[in-house]
């Protein structure tokens, strides 16, 4: 039988690593938090051009014009 650390493990934790390991998940979770908010800020301007248009096409309606939505 062989003995040591379970198979899963990847990679062994000594103490010196502890903070590099911290600064890797900050990395992480800052690059998923700006892949986010640049996700977030394409939806919000698609949607509000679709309102803008879809308003321009109401008026147009009302106004007797002729609408090509």
């Amino acid at each position: 039988m062989i003995s040591g650390p379970p198979y899963g493990r990847l990679r062994v934790s000594r103490g010196g690593e502890q903070g590099l390991t911290a600064i890797e998940y900050a990395l992480v979770a800052a690059v998923v938090m700006v892949l986010l908010a640049g996700g977030v800020y394409y939806l919000y301007a698609g949607v509000q051009a679709r309102f803008i248009r879809s308003e321009q096409c109401a008026t147009n309606a009302w106004e007797g014009a002729s609408a090509e939505c």
